[in-house]
C-alpha cells in the first residue's frame, strides 16, 4: 500500500535546493580532482535541480528534463525574469 505524501511545498523546494547545493559541492570536488566529465555531470544536475526547485514554487513538475528546461526557458528566460544569457548557457 502506498504511503501518503507528507511535507509542504516549502519542504519540497528546500529539499530540491539542498540537492542542487550538494551536486554543486560535488562538482567542485571533482573539478579539483581533474575529473572533468564527472564535474560537468554534477554541475548540470545542480542547475537542473535548482530549476526544478524554482518550478516547485509554482507547483510545476515534469518527468523529462527537456520539458523542465523548455518550460523554464519559456516562462522565466523569455519573459525576462532571468537574463537571456542564462538561457543561452543552459
Amino acid at each position: 500500500m502506498n504511503q501518503p505524501e507528507t511535507g509542504s511545498r516549502h519542504d519540497l523546494i528546500e529539499h530540491r535546493f539542498l540537492i542542487a547545493k550538494e551536486d554543486l559541492d560535488t562538482a567542485y570536488l571533482l573539478l579539483d580532482a581533474k575529473q572533468y566529465r564527472g564535474a560537468n555531470n554534477r554541475a548540470y544536475y545542480s542547475i537542473y535541480h535548482t530549476i526544478d526547485a524554482i518550478l516547485s514554487i509554482e507547483g510545476i513538475a515534469f518527468k523529462r528534463h527537456k520539458d523542465t528546461l523548455a518550460y523554464f526557458n519559456k516562462q522565466y528566460i523569455a519573459t525576462g525574469i532571468f537574463p537571456r544569457e542564462m538561457g543561452k548557457k543552459l
